[in-house]
């Protein structure tokens, strides 16, 4: 039981998303730990609010060797396979905006099968089988769930963005319309008093 606890757990710590800011014309890295070779690894991350929603993204390998590297990006997947025990390297590259900070929501998750290849050989065989059908399914569902619900968070979001985009706009361009006006009357009026001016210098 314990076996199967920790290896839920581990699962849950490393399944969540993180949402990070990555300042302009600077880099953020992230790393997951690997402790075994020939596990699936994934790595999904969405732009949440600045600049045209892009970034560049870069995935190393524990000897620096790079295993996906994206290029003004919103959002997409990566999945490899470890082939080296060691920490795993994450970056978000916001280097080509000079004024724009960027809102990022990641999840970078290690496949949790070798932990699970691990549990106490005193097990049965058949009741073995049935944990590790268990977790397949509850990480498959996670994972799905995970997946929705950072879709429907990126889409609410951005929408957000692009309402408080256009609010502030619209402020700017009320205000220089108001500012056309005030100076269209204070050039009417002036236009008036010369125009009354001359007529008295004529009666004069």
């Amino acid at each position: 039981m314990f076996w199967l606890v920790l290896a839920i757990l581990s699962f849950c710590a490393s399944a969540f998303p993180v949402t990070v800011q990555v300042p302009a014309n600077e880099r953020s890295c992230f790393y997951v730990q690997s402790d075994h070779v020939n596990s699936k690894a994934s790595m999904s991350f969405v732009v949440l609010s600045g600049g045209s929603f892009d970034i560049d993204v870069t995935v190393r390998r524990p000897n620096g060797n790079v295993v996906e590297q994206l290029s003004k990006s919103s959002g997409d997947e990566i999945a490899f396979t470890t082939t080296e025990v060691g920490e795993y390297e994450l970056c978000f590259y916001n280097e080509m905006s000079t004024f724009a900070d960027k809102k990022v929501e990641f999840d970078f998750n290690i496949d949790t099968s070798a932990l699970r290849a691990e549990l106490p050989k005193a097990i049965d065989l058949g009741a073995n089988d049935d944990v590790e059908r268990h977790i397949d399914n509850l990480d498959a569902r996670f994972a799905e769930l995970s997946r929705s619900l950072q879709y429907y968070k990126a889409r609410i979001t951005r929408n957000q963005s692009t309402v408080s985009s256009t609010h502030e706009r619209v402020w700017w361009f009320s205000l220089i319309e108001l500012g056309l006006v005030v100076a269209m009357a204070v050039l009417n009026v002036t236009v008036v008093q010369l125009f009354f001016k001359g007529s008295r210098k004529t009666l004069v």
